[in-house]
């Protein structure tokens, strides 16, 4: 009785594990994320300190899909999606919010340092090459950054929109950039 009920129990959190995490890249799937960013407005609130939110999408993603295959375009998704995870704090968290676009999730951070901790993850990804099948692409990444400071009911999709806003002005200018957009 004992052993089938550590087997049910192993299996319920290997489904767990699953319903959260993309299969590709093992990070946050969407919904995972967004349950992230609704207990971190929650405890922002609660403590009143700043919540940053960064929305970010891989520059000309595309394109890595045409001239090389989608074998190639999910190796930089994969290796992209584990720089980004190394260069955040233990704390801060990162799901896949779609396609090639990613959502971060800082806590205590305010816009000084969700800029810099923006900075930092595009140096990370632009940093060197990714190598996929001894094909060498280099990969950038374009993106949005939006701080909440004063919280209410509207705050979530408040955050959402200003760094998808800021990720359309990073792209809009260039791209491999960080932009800000203030609620």
């Amino acid at each position: 009785m004992v052993e089938l009920q550590d087997g049910l129990i192993k299996v319920r959190d290997e489904l767990r594990e699953q319903a959260m995490h993309d299969a590709l890249t093992h990070l946050l799937n969407r919904r995972a994320i967004m349950d992230c960013l609704a207990g971190e407005l929650s405890r922002a609130t609660r403590e009143r300190k700043p919540l940053t939110v960064m929305m970010l999408d891989i520059d000309h993603f595309k394109s890595v899909n045409d001239k090389y295959g989608h074998p190639a375009g999910d190796g930089v998704l994969c290796e992209v999606s584990r720089r980004l995870k190394a260069s955040l704090r233990a704390y801060d968290d990162v799901g896949r919010f779609g396609g090639e676009e990613f959502l971060v999730v800082a806590s205590s951070c305010d816009e000084t340092a969700g800029l810099a901790l923006a900075e930092r993850l595009c140096q990370v990804v632009r940093s060197e090459p990714i190598i996929v099948k001894d094909i060498s692409i280099n990969a950038t990444i374009s993106v949005g950054v939006a701080t909440a400071r004063e919280f209410n009911p509207e705050t979530h999709e408040a955050l959402l929109s200003a760094a998808d806003k800021a990720l359309y002005n990073a792209k809009k200018k260039g791209r491999n950039r960080v932009e800000q957009h203030s609620l």
